[in-house]
């Protein structure tokens, strides 16, 4: 899982990490790591270290700590355990943020594309 952004050099959470912080705390009694990770998006071939990896505090700490305030914020009561249609609305939400951030991509990949054409 060499993507760049492992090793503490992140500033943000990505959507697929953000879901597999979520779906690790609201299904990780009911599903697995691995599981998780494939629900998130990642690859199913290399769902059990991509579970591993984004559970590790070296490796990620953006994500180890995301589940860490979901979890202390269950138990301390600051919210209720999350109901289905509660887990499920936050998965679409971040599911549109990854789409628009997706298409977004595209839209300046093709005008770098577009840009290199025009030089060369």
């Amino acid at each position: 899982m060499s993507n760049g952004k492992g090793m503490g050099n992140q500033k943000r959470l990505t959507p697929k990490q953000l879901k597999f912080a979520l779906l690790i705390v609201s299904k990780g009694d009911r599903m697995t790591g691995a599981e998780c990770a494939i629900e998130a998006g990642y690859s199913e071939k290399a769902a059990n270290q991509t579970a591993s990896n984004l559970q590790s505090l070296k490796m990620f700490p953006l994500v180890v700590e995301e589940i860490d305030r979901l979890r202390k914020e269950i138990l301390t009561g600051s919210i209720d355990q999350l109901s289905k249609a509660e887990v499920e609305e936050k998965l679409k939400e971040i599911e549109k943020q990854f789409s628009i951030n997706a298409e977004d991509y595209q839209v300046l990949e093709n005008k770098v594309i577009d840009d290199s054409k025009k030089v060369g």
